[in-house]
Order: C-alpha cells, then sequence, then structure tokens
C-alpha cells in the first residue's frame, strides 16, 4: 500500500473540509467604478479586474470576488492574509492612509468647463458657483485644498457629473483627464474644442491591501505577476478606447 507524506495527508484533508479557504485564493473586495474596476458576465472587468484575472490565471490562483461598499471593504482588508481592494486614488492627501499594493495607472486631475468659460487660475476657480464631484471622490480634497468645499455638487457618479456639465446644470466638474475628455465627447455628446481643462492636482488609481500588516507570500507573488508584462495585454487598449454608451 502506497503511503503518503504528512504534510500530504493534511493538504487534502484541509482541501476537503467544509469553509476552509483554499491557500491559493486571493480575496478581491471592489466598488463598481469603470474603467478601472467593473463586473461582465458575472466575473470582474475593466483594467484592474482584467489585471487581476490575468494575474490568477498566470499563476494558478482561484479569486473570490466580493463587491461591497468602499468604508466596509477597507475594514475587511484586515480579515485575510490574502485580500485587496479595487481600487483607491493616491494624492498627496492619501499618501499615508493605505498600503498601496499595485498602480493600475495615473492621469491628471483637472476642472472642466465649456465653451467661453475658460479656469486659468485658483482665482477664476472662486468664481464658479457649483463643481460637480462623484461621491466618495478623492477630488473634495482639492475643493477642501482652496476653501471651496461649498461649491461642490455630489453626483452619484460621474456619468451624472458628465450629463450635468453638458448641460449646463453645473459650472463645472473634478474629473481625471481620460475618461473626462472621453465622456464628455461620448456621452456629452460634446466638440472636444468646446471643453475647457484647468489641471488641479495629479492622481494614481491603486489597488490597496491591508495597512497594518506585511504582505502575504501569496500576495507577494501576486503583485508580481500583475506586473509582469504578459497579465496585461488589454491594459491600455482598455484606457484609451473605454467609451460610455447611451
Amino acid at each position: 500500500m502506497k503511503k503518503f507524506p504528512a504534510t500530504a495527508l493534511l493538504w487534502m484533508l484541509m482541501a476537503v473540509m467544509p469553509g476552509t479557504a483554499s491557500a491559493r485564493e486571493i480575496q478581491v473586495y471592489w466598488t463598481d467604478n469603470p474603467p478601472l474596476i467593473c463586473q461582465k458576465n458575472g466575473e470582474l472587468d475593466c483594467v484592474a479586474g482584467l489585471l487581476i484575472k490575468n494575474a490568477a490565471k498566470a499563476g494558478g490562483y482561484t479569486i473570490k470576488s466580493i463587491e461591497i461598499p468602499w468604508a466596509r471593504a477597507l475594514g475587511s482588508l484586515d480579515k485575510s492574509p490574502n485580500a485587496i481592494f479595487a481600487a483607491t486614488g493616491r494624492n498627496e492627501f492619501t499618501e499615508k492612509d493605505f498600503n498601496w499594493f499595485f498602480q493600475v495607472y495615473s492621469d491628471k486631475v483637472n476642472l472642466f468647463t465649456l465653451d467661453d468659460r475658460v479656469i486659468k487660475s485658483d482665482a477664476d476657480m472662486a468664481k464658479l458657483e457649483k463643481v460637480a464631484i462623484r461621491r466618495g471622490s478623492p477630488f473634495f480634497d482639492y475643493l477642501k485644498k482652496r476653501d471651496m468645499l461649498d461649491k461642490a455638487f455630489a453626483t452619484n457618479d460621474w456619468h451624472q457629473a458628465v450629463s450635468l456639465v453638458a448641460m449646463k446644470r453645473v459650472d463645472g466638474m473634478l474629473l481625471t483627464n481620460l475618461i473626462g475628455t472621453t465622456n464628455l465627447v461620448a456621452l456629452g455628446k460634446l466638440d472636444e474644442s468646446r471643453i475647457n481643462r484647468f489641471q488641479v492636482g495629479k492622481i494614481s488609481w491603486y489597488i490597496i491591501s491591508a495597512s497594518d500588516k506585511p504582505l502575504s507570500a501569496d500576495l507577494i507573488e501576486f503583485k508580481a505577476l500583475m506586473g509582469h508584462e504578459k497579465t496585461q495585454p488589454y491594459f491600455q487598449e482598455i484606457l484609451n478606447g473605454f467609451k460610455v454608451q447611451n
């Protein structure tokens, strides 16, 4: 009769025990925020989603996808050594808040206005009445820094912000350059020559992990897999080609 080493038997028992998490499982907490992270046909999609899926496939990991509100996700990261959240903005205001696991992409943060409402300085910004910003966005910090929080008009998502600007129901909006420009043209049906941009800062979008503990061996490997060029074949294509469909 063939004998198995004790360690092999232990792994076999763990594999069949109910409620036991796989040692090769990555828990991915996320909040819908295309084109950064979204779900399509029941699977993670958009830029961060595809990076995660491709890394998991390359390393033989399984993904446990958990859609959850942003605030609840941050508390959940500490409960598992293999948990990550996609995605959070990193700028001068949030630099010390999280463990910045993996950078998805960086962009400018612009104040978008239309037609002859050209903004060239903070003094020009101060003359605006309402600026649309998505709820929960780190962009509120840019207004707070300029003592302009009273000008913020909170929207449910950036689709709504784009629509409000296009219909001139607000004076402008704060959004990243790529998403703002692309969707004022696509969703707002505006000629790009009508769009004005004033840079208020820079931001990088990151996948984050628990802030108070070192990375597990699995997450160290997973991070390396995400950084490998073979795990992100559609990265730039998604960023450049993303459009909102009416």
